[in-house]
């Protein structure tokens, strides 16, 4: 299996779920937790657009490599210098969100429709650039096996 897509526009990041007390009918108080709007708004936004290129696929039962690259927008206020080595890569984001919160919101994302569980990503590489086009792109292929080093 090998899927590619992108999520346009900024890359939101993995929210801590939230919890809550509740009364229910009988008086009793229940805790509840939830997910933040944010969060399942960008879960959403990101099945959505890897239903849209792949449809219905059958999930892969296989482990597989996740490859995560996000874009990120150039601030306005920086020189055409500093600007072109931005865009060459020379100079890469160290911003908000962390990688390993962004690598989550995705592999929850697509569990169930791109693999059967999120434990299935047996590999991951992120990195980050910027980008005229803010966007982010996500490559998932069945993890191929390695020799294992020799002792």
């Amino acid at each position: 299996m090998k899927v590619e897509f992108t999520v346009p526009g900024q890359v939101c990041a993995k929210e801590r779920s939230r919890s809550r007390i509740i009364k229910t009918k009988d008086g009793r108080f229940i805790p509840v937790s939830y997910s933040p709007a944010k969060t399942v708004g960008y879960e959403t936004l990101i099945r959505e657009f890897f239903c849209i290129k792949y449809g219905n696929l059958t999930p892969t039962q296989l482990p597989v490599s996740l490859e995560i690259t996000t874009y990120y927008p150039i601030p306005k206020s920086t020189s055409t210098k500093k600007r072109q080595l931005m865009v060459q890569g020379h100079i890469r984001p160290t911003v908000k969100p962390d990688f390993d919160n962004i690598e989550k919101i995705f592999a929850d994302a697509l569990t169930g429709i791109a693999f059967a569980n999120d434990s299935q990503v047996v590999d991951s590489r992120f990195a980050k650039y910027y980008s005229e086009t803010v966007r982010t792109e996500v490559k998932i292929t069945d993890y191929e096996i390695q020799e294992p080093p020799p002792d």
